[in-house]
């Protein structure tokens, strides 16, 4: 996917060359297990998996990414020849059936190393190899802020959280340390009760250390929240709810 030299560079401090062996080796390893386990059908898309690569899987983030900027539901009408979409970006990239499969396949680990007691197994390597890479690249100032951000979710899972509230009631919780920038410094997922079947309480408290409750805490927390919210601002072009 061409982009700004610029802005491939930046991309790649993050998104390094470590990170993509191990979504290029993950997937592929994914997509067999696939093969060898499933009986699929002999018209199966599946059958028409093949090995993806670095420079795929470069250009499949970069089209996520794209995506989320460019909002059309649902994502086949990326491809659509009708006048009200008819893009030309999407089909130079790749065609609708390879991006279908890849992103059916796409994975970070082995699952066969995942403990059944690990709710976040199938991320937590490649979350901590962004974070090590956030914090390699940027180091915050003075006014940082600690907060939660919600993730639209839908889909099954055990700790996902039911907020009447909110416009997008069930969500996944994260806890994220944020410059007033908006820039991500250091994140954790709420994977809901801790092992010994307590409920945690104070939830902030557990990700911060030392809660402070002097007045000056709160007016220097309420000085920092702008990086939440422009953190936020940035993941919400990402949504997880368009299928």
């Amino acid at each position: 996917m061409a982009c700004d030299v610029n802005q491939c560079s930046v991309f790649s401090l993050f998104v390094d060359d470590s990170i993509i062996n191990v979504l290029v080796q993950e997937t592929n390893r994914y997509a067999q297990q696939k093969l060898n386990r499933l009986k699929l059908s002999p018209s199966a898309r599946m059958h028409q998996w093949k090995p993806t690569n670095p420079p795929e899987i470069k250009q499949f983030l970069g089209f996520l990414l794209w995506m989320g900027l460019v909002n059309v539901s649902p994502i086949a009408n990326y491809w659509s020849k009708k006048n009200v979409y008819n893009f030309s970006l999407p089909s130079s990239i790749m065609s609708r059936n390879s991006f279908e499969l890849l992103l059916s396949n796409i994975h970070f680990v082995n699952n066969n190393t995942i403990t059944p007691q690990d709710r976040v197994g199938k991320i937590f390597q490649f979350c901590n190899q962004l974070q090590d890479n956030f914090q390699k690249v940027y180091t915050p100032g003075d006014d940082i802020v600690i907060d939660e951000s919600l993730i639209p979710w839908r889909g099954r899972l055990i700790f996902r959280q039911y907020i009447t509230n909110k416009a997008h009631k069930y969500s996944i919780k994260l806890f994220k340390l944020c410059a007033n920038d908006g820039y991500t410094w250091a994140m954790k997922i709420y994977s809901g009760k801790s092992a010994d079947g307590i409920r945690e309480t104070g939830l902030a408290q557990n990700v911060t250390s030392v809660t402070k409750l002097k007045p000056l805490a709160v007016l220097e927390y309420n000085k920092g929240k702008c990086g939440i919210d422009g953190s936020d601002q940035m993941m919400s072009y990402a949504t997880t709810m368009r299928r």
